[in-house]
C-alpha cells in the first residue's frame, strides 16, 4: 500500500506541476493567522449552518472536524478506517464530504448520516448554489446535482492548455477558485468554460509556517461570513484568513 501511495504521489505532483508565468497574477492582503491542530491532514473546509468543518484525511486517521466557537475547541469525529477522507461542502441542508478512492461519499444532516454513491475518485468539492462541482485531480471539474447524481462537465484550461492537479475548490464572486496540488498557488477559473484567467501565489504563507515539510501542501479553502477567505494546507499550524485584492 505505502508503495503503490507513493507511486501515485509522484505521478500527481508530476501531472500538477504547471507553468504560471503567463497566468496573470492577482494579489491578497494576509488579514489574520488562526491557531490550526497540525495532525490535521487537511482536505477541505466549508461553513455550513454557522459552524466551520475541516474534512481530514489518511486511512484509518480520516476525521469530520468541526469548530463550535469561532475558530477554537474543535470537535471531532473519527470516520471508518476503510475511508480516505476528501473533499466537503454544504448546501446548507446536507454536509457532504468525499472520499478519495472509495468511490463513496458521505452525507451528514442533523438527523442522520448516509453513504451515497460517487461515481469517481473525490478530491475537492464545492457548492455554486445549483449544483455541486467535484474534483478528481486531473484538468476536469463535474458539475453533480445535490444528491451528487451526475450533471456535466467541464475542462479547465488556460489558452489551449490543460491545467491539471486541481484539489479544493470554493466559489468566489461567481468564479471558482481551486488549490493546484503541490504548488501552494490557487487558480481562479470561470464556471462556464473552464478557462483560468489567474492565479494566486500562496507560497509566502508556506514560508511563515512552521514546522512543515514539502509534502504539506496547501489544501483546504472557504470562504468566510465576512467575505475573506480560510486557507491552511495539511498538517499546518495555522488557518490563515486573506482578502483577495479582485
Amino acid at each position: 500500500m505505502k508503495a503503490l501511495y507513493t507511486l501515485s504521489l509522484f505521478l500527481h505532483i508530476a501531472f500538477a506541476s504547471i507553468d504560471v508565468s503567463p497566468i496573470p497574477l492577482y494579489h491578497y492582503q494576509h488579514i489574520a493567522s488562526h491557531p490550526h491542530q497540525p495532525q490535521f491532514f487537511t482536505q477541505g473546509l466549508t461553513y455550513h449552518q454557522g459552524h466551520l468543518y475541516e474534512s481530514s484525511g489518511l486511512y484509518g486517521q480520516s476525521k469530520l472536524i468541526q469548530y463550535q466557537h469561532g475558530l477554537l475547541l474543535p470537535k471531532i469525529s473519527s470516520l471508518s478506517p476503510q475511508i480516505f477522507a476528501e473533499g466537503i461542502a454544504s448546501n446548507q441542508s446536507s454536509l457532504f464530504q468525499l472520499t478519495w478512492k472509495e468511490v463513496i461519499a458521505l452525507e451528514h444532516t442533523k438527523n442522520s448520516n448516509r453513504i451515497i454513491p460517487q461515481f469517481n475518485q473525490g478530491w475537492g468539492l464545492c457548492f455554486d448554489g445549483g449544483y455541486f462541482i467535484q474534483s478528481d485531480g486531473s484538468n476536469r471539474l463535474y458539475y453533480r446535482h445535490q444528491d451528487l447524481s451526475p450533471a456535466f462537465h467541464i475542462n479547465v484550461h488556460f489558452k489551449d492548455s490543460p491545467v491539471g492537479g486541481i484539489n479544493d475548490l470554493m466559489i468566489y464572486k461567481g468564479f471558482i477558485l481551486a488549490n493546484i496540488w503541490y504548488q501552494d498557488i490557487i487558480i481562479i477559473i470561470l464556471p462556464y468554460n473552464g478557462e483560468v484567467i489567474g492565479y494566486i501565489n500562496c507560497k509566502d504563507l508556506r514560508t511563515i509556517t512552521p514546522y512543515i515539510s514539502s509534502g504539506d501542501v496547501l489544501n483546504g479553502l472557504c470562504l468566510l461570513p465576512n467575505g475573506n477567505i480560510l486557507l491552511t494546507g495539511k498538517n499546518w499550524t495555522y488557518l490563515y484568513e486573506i482578502k483577495l485584492l479582485i
